[in-house]
């Protein structure tokens, strides 16, 4: 069985980071990740009684950091990261996640990051709209600072670069052995399901190591739930028969 799992979307009064993993243990999800992708998220964060015993029922654990806070970039480090980096680091303590991950076109100083997370720090690569990251060789530069972080492979990324998907060999022949779990999700604009947009399932020939956990963000809201049986056995499969030429449920 592949190791599929989802990333927690907005959080708001209705919509906790509770009721997130609930909704996602009831599935029996072998991974998920915190989406903390704009800072806000985080600040509404707080944990209820019982969540890190669901928490556990998950064999992969991983925490996305901010990329966004007051609708402007962060940079790593700068004042915005300052402001919520005790509440970072007390949430990933609090969550026992094996991984934290990091945009690596934000960051400023690496070892900034190295010094505050060691080995559970980990990159990406980077979609095409970013001036770094979306490369190997960059990666590779990132990697060479230190060598104790992990990569990421975003195969939706990778296809912003290359529709062919045939640039994923090469990533996975040069990075493969700092690779530690996927990213996957349909483009469709942006991240998106893959039952949505049939036509670019062609994105799932990325994932050239299925033995690792994979990260799908393309659900960010808790409305789309209903969705998510469906798009797993879409994605299984795909993985285990592939499809003819043209995509099709």
């Amino acid at each position: 069985m592949y190791k599929i799992g989802f990333s927690t979307g907005d959080i708001n009064e209705e919509t906790t980071i509770s009721h997130w993993l609930k909704s996602y243990s009831k599935l029996h999800l072998p991974a998920i990740e915190l989406g903390f992708t704009r800072a806000e998220r985080l600040f509404k964060s707080k944990f209820e009684p019982g969540d890190t015993k669901i928490l556990q029922k998950f064999g992969h654990i991983s925490l996305h950091a901010p990329v966004k806070y007051d609708d402007e970039f962060v940079r790593y480090p700068s004042k915005k990261s300052d402001e919520f980096e005790k509440k970072l680091i007390n949430t990933l303590q609090e969550s026992r996640a094996q991984y934290i991950l990091f945009h690596p076109d934000l960051v400023d100083n690496f070892d900034y990051l190295d010094n505050l997370y060691g080995d559970k720090l980990v990159f990406e690569n980077m979609d095409n709209r970013k001036p770094f990251g979306k490369i190997v060789s960059e990666l590779e530069m990132v990697f060479e600072k230190l060598p104790n972080a992990k990569w990421v492979c975003d195969i939706n990324h990778i296809f912003t670069n290359d529709k062919s998907m045939k640039s994923a060999k090469q990533w996975h022949e040069q990075l493969g052995n700092k690779l530690v779990y996927y990213h996957i999700s349909a483009f469709g604009g942006f991240h998106s399901l893959f039952i949505d947009n049939t036509d670019e399932i062609n994105i799932l020939n990325g994932l050239l190591d299925k033995s690792k956990p994979m990260i799908h963000e393309g659900l960010d809201s808790v409305s789309s739930l209903n969705k998510l049986t469906q798009e797993i056995k879409l994605i299984n499969q795909y993985l285990d028969n592939g499809y003819p030429k043209k995509a099709g449920l």
